[in-house]
């Protein structure tokens, strides 16, 4: 019984670690020049992000719309910010 109690709870660790480590999504719009606001691609406050890190730093799409010039520093940084303040898994 004991043995079956530790593995099932290795198990679930396991599950549970394997899940914090997803990745997002390929990037379907990557960042390929400068974002300028306009009335068709927004009004985004490019310094507002990057008050909050350079790995906020905003750029634009192919049809001028922002995005961020690193989605997966962006992404790793939120969920290095966020896990700590929620105690929720950690990359």
């Amino acid at each position: 019984m004991k043995k079956a109690l530790i593995l099932g709870t290795a198990i679930i660790c396991f599950v549970a670690m394997t899940g914090c480590k997803t990745k997002p999504p390929k990037v379907a719009h990557p960042y390929v020049k400068e974002y300028v606001a306009s009335y068709k691609t927004g009004s985004v406050n490019v310094k507002d992000f990057l008050e909050h890190g350079e790995e906020f730093a905003i750029g634009a799409d192919e049809n001028g719309k922002a995005v961020f010039k690193d989605p997966q520093k962006a992404f790793e940084a939120l969920v290095r910010d966020y896990s700590r303040l929620y105690g929720l898994c950690r990359l």
